[in-house]
This record gives structure tokens, sequence and C-alpha cells, in this order.
């Protein structure tokens, strides 16, 4: 199992010098996640999706995330929150793993 992820996250800086939090999201933090996705425009949802989804397919999506594979990280900026995901390409944590990272247009 891979939990080294964890000890990598602190302050971040974004291209424009604003500084904010990024950390590992727990179980009790994938709200944010879920606003996150809901907050995506149409286009974007198709593009990371493959297909026109709606809020409840993101909200079932963030439900089925099961973080003994799945490593959620979000920079947070005040109570917004810009993510990336990485998930195993097995049950369990393995050396391969597919990335996806999900950044709102503004």
């Amino acid at each position: 199992m891979c939990t080294h992820y964890l000890v990598h996250c602190g302050l971040a800086a974004t291209s424009n010098g604003c500084l904010g939090l990024m950390r590992a999201l727990g179980e009790r933090q994938l709200s944010f996640y879920c606003k996150h996705l809901l907050r995506l425009p149409r286009q974007c949802r198709r593009l990371q999706f493959g297909n026109e989804v709606s809020d409840q397919f993101l909200q079932d999506y963030v439900g089925r995330v099961d973080l003994t594979n799945t490593a959620i990280i979000g920079y947070f900026d005040g109570d917004e929150m810009c993510v990336a995901e990485l998930r195993s390409m097995a049950n369990a944590w393995c050396n391969a793993a597919e990335a996806a990272f999900f950044v709102e247009a503004q």
C-alpha cells in the first residue's frame, strides 16, 4: 500500500503567486471534491468523463471513491478546491496509476 503522498502535502503557490494549502483528502473531506466537480462546466465534464454527465452522476462518482486505492489531492484556496485524482490500476496500490487533473477555467 502506498501512503507516502500524505507527507508531501503543504503550502503551494499558483502561477500568479497566490498561496494555498495542498493536502490529501480523507473520507470527511470528499464533499469538497464533490463541490469542485459540480462547479465544472458541461464541456469540462464531457472531456473528463467522455460523455455528458449529470450532477447526480458526479455525486455518485464521489460516493464510490475508494481511498484504499485512490488518492484525492486538493489545492485549497479559501473554501474552494482544485484537485488531482490518483487511482491505482489495481484494487490495491501498485506500480501503475491513472492521474486526472481537474482545473477550473477561472
